[in-house]
This record gives structure tokens, sequence and C-alpha cells, in this order.
């Protein structure tokens, strides 16, 4: 998405160099500044508007089509009207988003485009006595249960939204809930609408037991029509059931975390058997700075016909778990990842990752969030690269946040046709509300 404005391209390039000084954090950054508040406990409103400036440039893309362009410098501007009901059993929230955006092209040309106001998130949540909870309309693709299948990538000009229906249950160390949810078409210039032939069912629970807390999801997607890998149309049913352990080390500021993620159902005429992987270890350091360490493996599928959809299927997931660029989406992928947070001085900070990633399954393909797949007969190495991201931020006040990022990507010997490219992209961002 990007603006209305008439930018040259000299501009564009000015206000990214111009705001270096300004510095910012990175990855799963929230899409908004506010943080979450306690319930109050009288009734309260409150009117607002968040606002989001993004300017870009990316450059030594191998990749050109008429979803994703290298050489581009382009803006966009997101503001998020919101009004908002809140007690302490009931809260409503209206929120809308309007996003418009202006591209400098490589060859000098420009093109303009829009997502005109929309609901984004149009709910009311109600929580009776006894730890029960009912929220039923709009949300942004932010589910918090299960963030490893639904949720919004960093850096998006374009927030995906649900339609859901949850009912809950909250105790002590428990928490039980089951939603079903619709995702929604981002329309440009008309009302978002359902994603046609599309549901999905979830249940979700999670209980802390001393120093160790488990949790579990299974979600449930149907699809009216879909196609085999030979071809045949059909209906879908993919099952995702998540197991997730959490806890303390004896090694003291040390925390760990063991996920996985088993896929079975039927897509169209192919079986579904898939799953996921995924580790991480943190470590607490002095004056509130974080390092953590990750590794990811998710299934691939090398035989094409064989009757077994053995891929990974991400569902909503944000491709950030696996780089800034979006150029890796997270099926048949073992990834390598270290990173951490850096508070440098006062309201100034550093995120900083590296990425290191391999296919896992060097028959299949290099799945792209944003960009093509690439697939290489007879390929001898499985390295598709490395990336590295670095995001400062600088917090001016509590409601106005400027951050800018440079991402960069160092091809590994996978992919023959990015051999010679190191693509990257810099960005600025500034996030406030009124």
């Amino acid at each position: 998405m990007r603006a209305l404005v008439t930018v040259s391209k000299g501009a564009l390039w000015t206000a990214l160099v111009a705001a270096l000084w300004c510095m910012a954090p990175t990855e799963a950054a929230a899409q908004t500044v506010a943080e979450a508040t306690p319930a109050p406990s009288r009734l309260t409103y409150n009117f607002g508007v968040d606002y989001m400036l993004h300017v870009s440039g990316r450059r030594n893309y191998p990749f050109s089509d008429d979803r994703f362009e290298s050489g581009e410098t382009f803006m966009w501007l997101r503001l998020r009207p919101r009004f908002s009901v809140r007690s302490k059993r009931l809260d409503i929230l209206v929120e809308g988003q309007d996003t418009h955006s202006v591209n400098s092209r490589a060859d000098g040309g420009f093109t303009s485009r829009k997502a005109w106001l929309d609901l984004l998130n149009a709910y009311v949540d109600v929580r009776p006595a006894g730890g029960w909870s009912f929220k039923i309309g709009r949300q942004q693709g932010d589910l918090e249960v299960i963030p490893r299948m639904v949720r919004t990538s960093d850096f998006a000009a374009v927030i995906r939204s649900f339609d859901v229906a949850e009912v809950g249950w909250q105790k002590k160390n428990t928490d039980l809930r089951a939603f079903v949810f619709a995702p929604l078409d981002n329309l440009p210039s008309s009302f978002n609408r359902h994603k046609e032939g599309e549901i999905l069912w979830t249940t979700y629970g999670k209980t802390k037991v001393r120093a160790l807390s488990i949790q579990s999801y299974l979600i449930a997607r149907r699809n009216t029509t879909v196609t085999s890998e030979t071809g045949i149309p059909g209906s879908g049913a993919v099952y995702a059931w998540e197991v997730e352990g959490s806890g303390s080390t004896p090694v003291s500021n040390l925390t760990w975390t063991a996920e996985s993620v088993v896929q079975r159902g039927h897509y169209s005429t192919d079986d579904v058997r898939a799953w996921g992987v995924f580790l991480r270890g943190d470590y607490a350091l002095p004056r509130g700075n974080l390092v953590d360490v990750r590794y990811s493996v998710t299934s691939g599928d090398g035989a094409t016909g064989d009757g077994t959809h053995g891929l990974f299927d991400t569902f909503y997931a944000a491709s950030t778990n696996y780089g800034g660029l979006g150029l890796i989406k997270g099926s048949n992928i073992r990834s390598f990842t270290v990173g951490g947070l850096l508070r440098l001085s006062g309201p100034l900070t550093l995120n900083w990752r590296y990425f290191n990633a391999f296919l896992n399954n060097r028959e299949d393909a290099w799945y792209g969030s944003v960009t093509p797949n690439i697939s290489r007969d007879g390929a001898s190495s499985s390295h598709v690269g490395q990336e590295t991201n670095l995001t400062l931020g600088y917090r001016v006040t509590p409601k106005l946040l400027i951050r800018t990022a440079f991402h960069r990507f160092y091809s590994g010997a996978y992919p023959d046709p990015v051999n010679g490219h190191s693509p990257f992209e810099l960005r600025l961002q500034i996030i406030g509300g009124l």
C-alpha cells in the first residue's frame, strides 16, 4: 500500500538518510504505540487516532513482478481512528484503518496505491462473573493465543482482520478458550469481505505448574475449493495441533521454550502429513538487556504427485520469524537465529538479529513470503542464505516512537538465481497516537 502525495525519488531518499539519527526497535514490535491497561472500575470511553508513517527503499533484489519490484522507494501513511468503551465487565472497540502510499520506481516513474477506510476492529468483549468471557466481532490479525499460526508481520502497511466469535474461561493459572474465525480479503476500493470458502475453528488451553507453563491448541481450517498436487480440485481440511512448554533452568536468568506443531488432514485427494519444531532460549542481561537463540525446523515436500502433502502450512503466520525482508515464508526451512535487545541510553534502544537458513528438503522449493518461490533441480546445497537485521528506536514520548531499520540478505549456495545479489532495505517509521 502507498500514498496520494507526489514525492520525488530524491526527496524520499533524503527523508531516509536524514532520519538515521532517530533510532528504533524491530521484529515483533507492536503495530500501535499504546500499551494494554487494566480494565477500569467504572465505564469510560475514548476517541483517538493512531498513525504510522513508513518510508522505505529496497535495492539489489533479483525479483520484479506485479507483486514485488526491486529498486523502488516508497512511502505509506496509515491512520487508525478509534472509539472505545471500557468497564470492568465490558469492552467495545470500533477502529478503522486507512492506508495510502506512493512508489518511486527504479525507472523513474511513480505509482500510487490505496486502501480506503475500512473496519480493522469492531468487537464487543463481555466478562461476566466467574472468569467467563465472550467476544464477538472483527479483530486484527494478532490473535494472541495462536501467534505461531496467526500474526501480523511487523512493518505491514495494511493489517489483516478476521471475524471472530470466542468464549473463554480464565481462573488462576488456567486459561481455556474456543473460537471460530473467518479471514477477510483486504480490498483497496471497497469494503473488505470474507475470504470465500474458508473458515477456522480453534480450541486452546494453557496452565502453569510451579515454574512450568504448558499450552496446547488445535486449529481446524476448512476450505471448500483447493487443488491437489496433481491438479485435482476438491475440498480441504487441515488440522494443526500445537504443544508448547516453557520454564526456567538451573542457570539464573535463562529460560527455555519448546514448541511442536503436527498437521494432518486432507488437501483435495492428498493426505496432509506435515510438522514443525521450534526451540528457543532467552537470557536476561543486566539493565533490561536481552539475548535469545532460536532454532526452527519445518517439513517440506519434494515428492510431487505422490498423494501426500508434506509441506508445513504456516497458515497466517508472520514471516518475520525468519527474517525482516520477507524472503522466507517458513515452510521447508531449517533456521538458526540469534538476537536481542540493547538499551543504549535512556529512550534509545537497538534490536539486532542474525538469521541463517537452510532448506529442510532440497528436492522441494524455497518458499518466499513476498517474493517468488525458487526451485533448483539437483541442487548440491540446501543453504538459502543469511540475513542481518538492525533496528534503532527512540521513544520520544509514551505515545511517539521513531525507529529506523537496515536489513540485508546474503545468499547461500542453493538459490542460483540470487547469487551475486545481496538484497537490502532501509526503513524509517514514525508511530504515534493522539
